[in-house]
């Protein structure tokens, strides 16, 4: 037979399976478990696996769990003793039994892990007794008929099965609601198990990507890149929910989207009956909400008109329209004195939120006051604008409100000030606001003026400074004033300002100028002094001295000599590489480099690097960096010699000047004193220097410099060189005691005196310690 599930009445359950225990016994329930009559649910227990599609943000009816049928859980103990429950939840079961005669509809609840003890004839059928929990074990409920009245008792103990449940969606909500251009979500799970044999396919459900054109797109994992529309489940997470995301897009117009069908599908599972999906479906209808508005922009809503005068407002639509709108407006009473210039204006939807202008005329005996005349304005046409109205309230003055200011126009220069006078030209109806803004690099001295009714026509002042910046540009900007109250609301004024500026464009060189050795390389930095207005090429000329070359990019190949400064980086520095090869010639060189910009404001600006290589062909040759003398006269050490001559032949004579650093003085003595001459001839013969430590009273050491400096040849002229000397004092400081031995007579007393053996390097204190009281002897300096 078949049943059909409460729980699901759309689902057909199949094949209803019914088991009768082969030893025939009566097993009968105590009376204090009979319970009244009442309808059971169709259909059994087996393992659940869900899968739910729920509402975006709402949880699913059950957890996303794992539950054992009931009917494998709980069973009938041996010798029909009773039921053990040994699910993880209450169950009961539910029958038919036999009763001093009388057939009883019962049911007993069994705790997990309680057995219930029944008796007398008894058919019977277990579920949990949680209706949600029996559905997540992936069966119907017990069949209605094992309570039935025509279902024969026996003497055996019949236990019924429901099916398990159809292979489809659970909880498939029937809607999803989102407002137009915003994401939402719902959750999708199985109903049962697809698991059959443990190589049956895995299940994959689609839901079908909407057309582009409906704004709509689906998601099933967003940690990837575009957009999926598949879940696949297995028979390990069948009863997990797994999330669905649904986009939409907003448009222009105000026309309710059109409900959309979101459909899926399955594949997969096992072959046998409720384990295949390959039939399941189902759907879920997107319902968006209109975000926009069908509306009339009208600005202003409250048009102050002057008698003899007239005013404008304008008219557009606030959101897209489907079709073709026309705006009617309707003229004042003629007895108001106001008009307006057309009475329809026509919007498509291609110039829906282009402003359209309605010219407003008072005569001049029209009535004076506010809210004089009403226009009132009607929309007709696309279905969203059918009832949409709105209107404009007019104002008729004698003088419309205005801000008087003393200047129209300032022009200042960077870094400068002036002023501009403000003042109301009629008397106000309350205190007035007036608000001041400044643009780009203005700053005024006050953000607000307030005007009294009694002071509505004293000027105000206003000062305006144009701060420094670092670009070149001249700037225009505004300076914009909005009245607020007292009959003044929407007034508004502004003061243009024209900035000159005062920043000369040029670049700036650091480490200029530069000193290399030929063979040699060193860096200087390049940058701009400002900000300029577009991306600026600086270019650097190679030097006509070809022993001297430039480079911009040393991780290029070959030599670059262009710099590129952007608005972004202009104030980094960037450096440039120069490198001089070695010559043949013995002259220290100076090379310029010249550097010019173009672009962004600096056409024609141009500077000069200037480098000065030192010839490495020029110097002083020694023989000795360093000597070490002793000062004792018998050491082998108390001389020492160096030997002086030129790197290369000088174009003149040359003189080598020798001089004793402060340290050395009294120290040691040179010989010869005077200068060496140097000829084109003798250039490379060599002169010895003799050096000899001087005895002196100290006894410290010393070390210092002996210094050459050239001069004659102008290749020559301030070539230093510098040997440096250590000498090794020979006294050794002391105290001489005279005399050593002293006689001193009982009652009497004698002198010794103390003197130091050598001079010392500062102040010396000789302490002298008094012999013991027990001697009789002291000592008086």
């Amino acid at each position: 037979m078949n049943a059909t599930s409460r729980e699901y009445p759309n689902q057909l359950n199949n094949k209803l399976e019914q088991h009768r225990i082969p030893t025939a016994r009566n097993i009968n329930p105590p009376l204090s478990n009979i319970s009244a009559p009442m309808h059971r649910r169709a259909a059994a227990a087996a393992l659940l696996v869900i899968a739910v599609i729920a509402i975006a943000g709402q949880s699913p009816t059950a957890a996303a769990q794992e539950v054992a049928p009931a009917k494998d859980c709980a069973k009938l103990n041996a010798g029909n003793s009773g039921v053990t429950n040994n699910c993880s939840s209450t169950v009961h079961f539910v029958g038919r039994a036999s009763i001093s005669g009388q057939n009883i509809a019962v049911k007993q609840t069994i705790n997990a892990g309680d057995t219930g003890n029944v008796s007398g004839s008894l058919n019977y059928c277990v579920e949990y007794d949680d209706a949600d929990t029996q559905r997540d074990s992936g069966y119907a409920a017990c069949p209605d008929n094992m309570v039935a009245s025509n279902y024969t008792l026996s003497g055996s103990v019949v236990v019924g099965y429901a099916d398990k449940l159809d292979a489809g969606f659970r909880d498939l909500p029937s809607e999803l609601t989102l407002e137009e251009g915003a994401s939402g979500q719902f959750t999708v799970r199985l109903t049962t198990s697809p698991e059959e044999n443990t190589n049956d396919a895995d299940v994959t459900v689609t839901i079908a990507q909407p057309a582009a054109s409906t704004g709509v797109t689906i998601d099933t994992d967003t940690s990837t890149s575009n957009n999926q529309n598949t879940l696949t489940f297995t028979g390990a997470n069948w009863y997990t929910a797994q999330t669905v995301y649904v986009s939409t897009t907003e448009d222009a117009d105000a026309a309710v989207p059109a409900d959309l069908t979101l459909s899926l599908s399955a594949t997969g599972g096992g072959s046998g009956n409720n384990y295949s999906y390959a039939a399941a479906t189902g759907s879920v209808t997107l319902k968006q909400t209109e975000k926009n508005t069908a509306a009339l922009t009208l600005t202003p809503t409250d048009l102050d008109v002057r008698r003899d005068g007239s005013a404008t407002f304008t008219v557009e639509l606030q959101a897209q329209p489907t079709d073709e709108v026309e705006v009617t407006l309707t003229q004042p009473a003629s007895s108001t004195g106001v008009t307006v210039d057309q009475t329809t204006l026509t919007f498509t939807t291609a110039n829906w939120n282009t402003a359209q202008t309605v010219t407003v005329s008072a005569t001049g005996t029209a009535p004076l006051g506010d809210d004089a005349a009403t226009i009132s304005l009607a929309a007709s046409g696309a279905t969203e604008y059918a009832s949409v109205t709105g209107s404009v309230m007019i104002d008729v003055e004698d003088v419309l409100p205005a801000l008087v200011l003393s200047e129209s126009t300032l022009s200042i220069n960077e870094g400068d000030n002036d002023d501009f006078m403000v003042k109301l030209n009629r008397q106000p109806s309350a205190t007035v606001t007036v608000t001041l803004t400044a643009a780009g690099d203005l700053t005024l001295d006050k953000s607000s003026l307030m005007f009294t009714t009694d002071n509505w026509n004293v000027d105000q002042d206003v000062t305006v400074t144009a701060r420094q910046d670092d670009d070149l540009a001249n700037d225009t900007e505004d300076v914009s004033l909005s009245a607020a109250n007292g009959g003044f609301d929407n007034v508004d004024g502004d003061v243009e300002v024209m900035v000159t500026d005062d920043d000369t464009a040029a670049l700036t060189l650091s480490d200029i100028p530069l000193n290399i050795d030929e063979e040699g390389s060193g860096t200087f930095k390049v940058r701009l002094a400002y900000q300029p207005s577009a991306t600026v090429t600086v270019t650097l000329a190679q030097p006509t001295n070809t022993d001297v070359t430039l480079d911009t990019d040393t991780s290029a190949s070959n030599n670059q000599n262009e710099l590129t400064f952007m608005t972004s980086n202009w104030n980094v520095d960037q450096t440039v590489t120069v490198s001089a090869a070695d010559d043949s010639n013995t002259v220290s060189e100076t090379v310029d480099i010249s550097i010019s910009a173009e672009d962004g404001g600096y056409d024609s600006v141009t500077i000069t690097a200037r480098v000065n290589v030192a010839d490495n062909d020029i110097g002083l040759t020694l023989s000795e960096s360093s000597l070490s003398l002793k000062e004792d006269d018998m050491d082998t050490d108390h001389t020492g010699t160096f030997d002086v001559q030129l790197k290369s032949q000088p174009t003149a004579e040359v003189m080598v000047t020798l001089s004793l650093g402060a340290a050395l003085n009294n120290k040691v003595s040179i010989s010869p004193s005077g200068p060496l001459t140097f000829t084109t001839s003798g250039w490379n013969t060599a002169q010895t220097i003799t050096v000899t430590a001087e005895q002196d009273d100290d006894g410290a050491n010393a070390s210092g410099d002996i210094n050459l400096t050239a001069s004659g040849a102008t290749e020559y002229v301030g070539l230093k060189g510098e040997v440096m000397v250590s000498v090794t004092d020979d006294e050794v400081p002391a105290l001489t005691l005279t005399p050593t031995d002293l006689d001193v007579r009982r009652d009497g007393s004698n002198t010794f005196t103390v003197e130091l053996t050598v001079q010392p390097t500062a102040n010396v204190t000789v302490t002298l310690t008094q012999p013991a009281s027990s001697t009789g002897v002291t000592a008086d300096t």
